[in-house]
C-alpha cells in the first residue's frame, strides 16, 4: 500500500498585500506588505512591479515581478522569504527581486504541480527556484493563491547562492 503525504502542510500560507492600480503593460511603484500566518508583519516597503509570464497578460490572475530599488523604497527585500523551504535560498535574508507566479498553464488544474515538482530537486545538485505559497491581495482585494518564487539568474543570484564573485573572471 502506498502512503501519500501532503508535503505542503509544513509551509504556512502567508498573506501579501500590494497597493497599486493594475492596468495593461506597465512598470510602476507599489507598496507591498507581507504578513506571516500568525498575523505578524514580515516587511512593508515600496517596490517596482510589473506583469510577468507568457500567459499573464491574458489571464484573469496576473503574475508579478517585484524589484527592490532605492528609487522606490528599500534597495533590498529584507526578510528571509524562504527560510522554511529546502534549497540554498533558506540561508538568504535579502533579495533584489522575487516574483508572484500565477500558476501559468496549470491555473485551471491543480495550481501547484510545478511548485510541487521542485521539491524533488532538493536532493540533487541542480539549481531551482525556491517556492512558497502565498495569498495575495492587491489594493485590498483578494487576488488569489499564488507562488512566491525567487527570480532571475543575474550576478547577484549567483553571488548569494554559490558565493561566485561576478567581478572575478573564472
Amino acid at each position: 500500500m502506498i502512503q501519500q503525504e501532503f508535503m505542503f502542510r509544513e509551509l504556512p500560507i502567508n498573506r501579501i498585500h500590494i497597493q497599486c492600480k493594475l492596468l495593461s503593460a506597465w512598470d510602476r511603484p507599489a507598496n507591498i506588505e507581507m504578513y506571516m500566518s500568525d498575523g505578524s508583519l514580515a516587511f512593508n516597503s515600496n517596490f517596482r512591479i510589473n506583469v510577468n509570464g507568457q500567459s499573464s497578460p491574458s489571464s484573469p490572475q496576473k503574475g508579478l515581478n517585484v524589484n527592490a530599488s532605492s528609487d522606490y523604497g528599500d534597495s533590498k527585500i529584507n526578510y528571509p522569504l524562504f527560510q522554511n523551504v529546502p534549497g540554498p535560498a533558506k540561508y538568504l535574508d535579502k533579495f533584489d527581486k522575487v516574483k508572484f507566479r500565477a500558476w501559468g498553464s496549470d491555473r485551471d488544474k491543480a495550481l501547484f504541480r510545478d511548485a510541487f515538482s521542485t521539491l524533488f530537486m532538493d536532493h540533487t545538485k541542480l539549481d531551482y527556484e525556491a517556492y512558497r505559497p502565498v495569498v495575495l491581495f492587491i489594493d485590498g482585494e483578494y487576488w488569489g493563491l499564488q507562488e512566491l518564487r525567487e527570480r532571475d539568474r543575474d550576478h547577484s543570484y549567483y553571488e548569494s547562492h554559490y558565493l561566485i564573485d561576478h567581478k572575478k573572471q573564472g
